[in-house]
This record gives structure tokens, C-alpha cells and sequence, in this order.
């Protein structure tokens, strides 16, 4: 696979920190497979096989992904931050023995945006130190699909919702969560 990815913190000032992060991939197969000699369970030679991957994509993950995140700190016992998370490119994953025609293709699932929202407070509690911790993952309650098992592809005649065929089996992303974390140092 090819790719790049970036990291990089700009320190805007001494109450705000901006932090971001992009990697553009491209995972893809290189190559078909032939075996001259496929076997049965039984040992028994029965011909030949071509397994056509060349070109197609890698799935599991978005090929193409980037996070901003703004931190700002109004004091220094206060912070707050909140980022924005992008993925795109998801393909599905494969069984490769399915590619057994020329030209198969990938089913791809739809580019999705997420925000998060943080809010940090240090505090004393009892002549020690406390920090308290809000984290909301997914504040707007997005609906996004960030893996598929299966590679059926969307087509005029199947049934499709946001662009992915029905027949595959699809992992939902995770709606609004929330955690609340309280850290006591004595």
C-alpha cells in the first residue's frame, strides 16, 4: 500500500491549541493469484484458479481519515475541547476465493464526520488534588457505518439503504456516549 499521514499541533496561543491529524492511504491489492494446481479435500488435482485482486481495496478502515481538535483553556484549572473526526474511502472487507471473475469490485460504505466534546476541570478536595472529566463521543448523535463484513455490491435491483446493498452485513458506529471520570491524587 501506498499512503502519507500527518501530525501536526499549533500552539495559537497560550489559552488555545489546535491539533490535527491526516492520513490519505491507498490499500489496494497488487496483483492476481493463480495456482496451476488446486486440490480437493482429497489431495485429487482439479485444475487451475485465478484469484482476481489486482486493484481491489483493502477493507476495514477508511482509506482516507483526518481529525482537528481545538482545545481551549480559559484557565489553568479549566479546559474544553472539541473535535471534529472524518473518515472516507471504507471499503468492505473481502474473501479473496470470491474473486474468481475479472473485474469484482469493492462495496463501499458512505464518508461520515463525528464531533466530540470535552470539558476538564482540576480542583483541590481535601488538600489534594482532583480532576474531573466530561467526554461526549458522537455529540451529534450521527448515524454512520464504519465497517462491512460483506461484499455485495449496491445495484438497481438490490435493496439499498445509504448506498450499501441490504444483503451485507453492516457494523453501526457507536450513537452519542458519554463518560464521566473523576481522578483523585493523594
Amino acid at each position: 500500500h501506498t499512503g502519507i499521514e500527518l501530525d501536526a499541533v499549533w500552539n495559537i496561543s497560550p489559552f488555545v491549541k489546535l491539533e490535527g491529524m491526516l492520513t490519505l492511504g491507498n490499500y489496494e491489492y497488487g496483483g492476481n493469484s493463480t495456482d496451476d494446481n488446486v486440490t480437493n479435500n482429497d489431495g485429487v488435482s482439479i485444475g487451475s484458479s485465478t484469484l482476481y485482486l489486482d486493484g481491489i481495496k483493502v477493507g476495514d478502515g477508511g482509506q482516507t481519515t483526518g481529525r482537528l481538535n481545538l482545545s481551549v483553556y480559559p484557565s489553568s484549572d479549566l479546559k474544553f475541547n472539541i473535535a471534529l473526526f472524518g473518515a472516507d474511502n471504507i471499503f468492505s472487507n473481502i474473501n479473496a476465493e470470491d474473486f474468481d471473475e475479472p473485474d469484482g469490485g469493492n462495496a463501499q460504505l458512505p464518508a461520515y464526520k463525528l464531533f466530540d466534546f470535552g470539558a476538564g476541570y482540576n480542583f483541590d478536595l481535601f488538600g489534594n488534588n482532583a480532576y474531573l472529566r466530561l467526554n461526549i463521543n458522537n455529540l451529534f448523535d450521527e448515524e454512520y457505518y464504519p465497517e462491512m463484513e460483506n461484499n455485495y455490491l449496491a445495484t438497481d435491483d438490490s435493496t439499498n439503504y445509504m448506498g450499501i446493498n441490504t444483503a451485507n452485513r453492516i457494523f453501526p458506529g457507536w450513537g452519542r456516549t458519554w463518560n464521566v471520570g473523576l481522578t483523585y491524587r493523594f
